[in-house]
């Protein structure tokens, strides 16, 4: 968990680097703002692109998926795509995470749930994969190396404990 953790802040944290040397071209929204107030998320996105997004017109002639969701989760009662991955988290395995990126959640504008301590367990982890992300990208997009670039030996070594 601890490796997904870490990879969605390094992906996020690229976009993100790569999002403000573009300037004015870069819009930034969250999954929450379109999920929990959709037709004020697309008023402002409607600004950015220069195309009127009319939430309502939008649901009313939606095809395929935006008509009916195709979701793994439709069997579930009271499903609820925001916060899910915390509300499946044991206490400890959300104290973990937050231990390993609360400090960019907080920088997202999240609140944390927990106090986070990081430790240095979670300085070796981070000095651990984010370079390698970095390597992994750069192998898999600049070279011919990239089709051999796993890491999954890796993840299994990060499951075994300290």
């Amino acid at each position: 968990m601890g490796v997904a953790g870490l990879y969605w802040k390094w992906i996020v944290s690229k976009g993100r680097k790569i999002g403000r040397e573009l300037g004015h071209d870069y819009y930034e929204l969250h999954y929450e703002d379109v999920v929990e107030k959709p037709a004020e998320t697309l008023v402002a996105l409607s600004d950015f692109v220069g195309q009127e997004l009319d939430y309502d017109r939008i649901k009313q002639v939606g095809i395929g998926s935006v008509s009916e969701p195709n979701s793994s989760f439709a069997s579930v009662r009271n499903f609820r795509p925001v916060g899910r991955w915390a509300e499946q988290m044991t206490p400890e395995q959300l104290a973990k995470i937050e231990a390993l990126i609360g400090s960019f959640l907080n920088e997202l504008g999240y609140r944390l749930a927990t106090s986070p301590t990081p430790g240095s367990r979670e300085a070796r982890f981070r000095g651990t994969y984010m370079p390698w992300f970095t390597l992994r990208h750069w192998l898999k997009s600049s070279t011919p190396l990239g089709r051999f670039s796993s890491i999954e030996r890796m993840e299994i070594s990060a499951t075994t404990p300290d």
